[in-house]
């Protein structure tokens, strides 16, 4: 099967999955990491959502090492982040939660992967040059 990637995802989704990899990244508290990125994203139109995406954060357990994707491709941890954010935000009941759909009903595109080894064997090609 081929993984989810940015270009799959809603605008809202790749936001959500982006600041997640943020989130992950600072060793700091986590509540001056999420006010920070609340205050930078207060006119966002999904603004309203952060307290909910910041509590299904935390709930996510990690389950394998690599919890974060690389590049504009997702993990399976990543894969199930936005399964648990569709579940949790359409229990909030607001329009922009409709943005946030599970994956099973996301096109699997392959564009993403496609251009990871595309870049990788052109990286290659250089190194050996």
């Amino acid at each position: 099967m081929v993984r989810l990637g940015f270009s799959d995802l809603s605008d809202d989704q790749a936001l959500a999955v982006s600041v997640y990899r943020d989130w992950r990244a600072c060793d700091g508290d986590a509540t001056i990491v999420e006010k920070t990125i609340v205050d930078a994203l207060q006119y966002d139109p999904i603004s309203d959502l952060w307290d909910t995406i910041f509590a299904t954060y935390h709930q996510v357990a990690e389950d394998d090492f690599n919890a974060c994707g690389a590049g504009d491709l997702l993990s399976p941890h990543e894969e199930r982040l936005l399964n648990s954010l569709a579940e949790r935000l359409s229990e909030v009941n607001l329009d922009l939660s409709s943005s946030f759909r599970p994956i099973e009903e996301l096109t699997r595109s392959g564009t993403d992967a496609l251009r990871q080894r595309e870049n990788g064997v052109r990286w290659h090609v250089a190194a050996t040059l």
